[in-house]
């Protein structure tokens, strides 16, 4: 009957669906053993054991610790080197990446995690990512005005010594500030900065966006027609 037909193809259907979601899982599985495999076989490398010599291969670097440091500059840095380690021991799974960077929190950040893992388990918070945790972690742990901050330094850089302190505060305080097109970084900022004997050499050479800027500017890193102040 054609009722029959309809249902056997729809029964046909499902088990394929079904078989593709197993495959899919058990890959998914089989990924995140291969990471482990790959954790273990890292640690055996770099752990020395007694009466062997040690590996001529190189041992990578772990990541320092994050304690909860509410500066922009250190979680910066320890999300880098995160991500640099996972590229170097060669993790690929999203759910390894999370554990082991949650392996490098303590202090305060091990606390908050501890918070929001229960939270995890039981599904009502979703971190099984790393650019999730990243997330998380800039938004529990960044000061909500340490962009507004740098901004307003910004306005107060100026060019009062050499080319070289301001070029160095300039790029410090950039470092905390992600959302400013280069055209607001070169001519609001950078270039209203310095000082106009500065300000005219690099308006000769016509540089058209902030790096160019820089580069032009370190080449007058030890030029300095004015004589310097005492501080």
């Amino acid at each position: 009957m054609e009722w029959e037909g309809k249902f056997q193809e729809l029964q046909d259907q499902v088990e394929h669906h079904a078989r593709h979601a197993e495959v899919i899982d058990w890959e998914s599985k089989f990924q995140e053993l291969q990471d482990r495999v790959k954790l273990v076989s890292h640690a055996l490398v770099n752990t020395p054991t007694e009466g062997m010599e040690h590996s001529s291969r190189p041992l990578e670097p772990e990541p320092k610790s994050y304690g909860g440091a509410r500066d922009a500059k250190e979680l910066e840095n320890f999300l880098f080197d995160v991500e640099q380690y996972f590229w170097a021991i060669r993790v690929d799974s999203k759910v390894t990446k999370v554990s082991m960077a949650a392996m490098y929190l303590v202090g305060d950040a091990k606390l908050w995690w501890r918070k929001k893992y229960p939270e995890i388990k039981d599904g009502s918070c979703i971190i099984n990512t790393w650019e999730i945790l990243k997330s998380e972690l800039k938004r529990q742990f960044f000061l909500e005005n340490t962009a507004f901050n740098a901004r307003k330094a910004l306005l107060e850089c100026k060019h009062l010594r050499s080319v070289r302190d301001y070029y160095q505060a300039f790029s410090t305080l950039m470092l905390d500030i992600s959302d400013m097109s280069a055209v607001d970084r070169l001519f609001f900022f950078f270039m209203e900065g310095l000082k106009p004997w500065a300000r005219t050499k690099l308006n000769r050479l016509r540089v058209n966006n902030i790096n160019e800027a820089i580069i032009a500017a370190k080449s007058l890193l030890d030029y300095n027609p004015e004589p310097e102040r005492p501080p």
